[in-house]
């Protein structure tokens, strides 16, 4: 739910792992695009929005940053 990715989003975060939306989620809700559709008929667009995260990974990433996002992760369970 939006809810439980707002909690983990703040877990993360607070413990100094950056987090992104995923990408625009629903593109219709950009001014730009409204001529292309109405944004209520997809709604698993909406629902990435809601949803969906990512963490970044660079490619200079330890094993013990990945372990480090692990704990971190589980702890929030």
């Amino acid at each position: 739910s939006k809810e439980q990715k707002q909690r983990l989003v703040k877990h993360l975060e607070d413990a100094k792992i950056q987090t992104r939306n995923y990408f625009a989620g629903n593109l219709l809700l950009q001014p730009g695009y409204r001529h292309l559709g109405d944004y209520r008929d997809f709604p698993n667009a909406n629902k990435v929005l809601d949803q969906v995260f990512f963490i970044g990974a660079a490619p200079h990433y330890t094993e013990a940053v990945f372990q480090y996002i692990e704990d971190v992760v589980e702890r929030a369970a």
